[in-house]
């Protein structure tokens, strides 16, 4: 839930710095911008936050620090594998 009120708060407040309501009609932007939000969830959630509050899960449950961006055999997923996989051999060529 702090993810989701992250996102919806930094997609308002940056679309609101760049786009002033007409007539001052900031309620009705925020909730077009909401809809906007719910209808497209990954496009608009804030990923550092997510990240955060998934790490902050992860240390909770393990009770320790893991390094999240190390690789590892237990979490893969294979569309980013066979994108790698790709950018090698292309690199390789």
């Amino acid at each position: 839930m702090k993810a989701k009120d992250a996102s919806i708060d930094r997609l308002i407040d940056h679309d609101l710095k760049s786009n002033k309501p007409e007539q001052s009609a900031y309620a009705k932007q925020i909730r077009l911008l909401n809809r906007k939000y719910e209808e497209n969830v990954a496009r608009y959630r804030y990923g550092k936050k997510v990240f955060g509050e998934l790490k902050s899960e992860i240390q909770r449950t393990l009770k320790t620090n893991p390094d999240l961006f190390k690789e590892t055999e237990f979490i893969k997923n294979q569309t980013l594998v066979k994108i790698f996989s790709e950018q090698e051999l292309i690199r390789d060529a």
